[in-house]
């Protein structure tokens, strides 16, 4: 994922404490963000897999477990997060009935409810 620099590439970082003439801005092009960091809190803040556990909510352990092994085998272990986000994707999509299974705000909501260990509990 590539970041794109603001439109305007120019910095101004105010006065420069030995030029009296004001600020110094450089015309020269912020860098792309090419990398992004990503903080998994499974076992550590929160007493589950994260990645399983809102998408599970909505399919059922067995369906989740089953769709999650199939996309693995389908795409590999590289592409775990895009496996992940299609099995909320598939939370989402309509019912034979043409109602949605869940809302994004459902999703949220089953997110805020993760159980959380015991002493990161008691911090808050």
């Amino acid at each position: 994922m590539t970041v794109s620099p603001p439109k305007d590439t120019t910095t101004d970082i105010g006065p420069h404490p030995s030029n009296n003439e004001g600020s110094i801005t450089s015309s020269k092009p912020l860098p792309s963000v090419n990398t992004l960091f990503l903080w998994d809190f499974d076992w550590t803040i929160v007493d589950c897999n994260s990645d399983e556990y809102v998408p599970s909510q909505f399919l059922g352990d067995a369906e989740t477990n089953r769709r999650l092994r199939d996309l693995i085998e389908t795409h590999g272990p590289a592409k775990w997060h895009d496996c992940v986000a299609s099995l909320v994707n598939a939370c989402m999509e309509r019912s034979e009935g043409g109602r949605e299974k869940c809302s994004k705000s459902d999703i949220c909501e089953a997110a805020a409810n993760m159980p959380y260990l015991a002493d990161v509990r008691s911090i808050g």
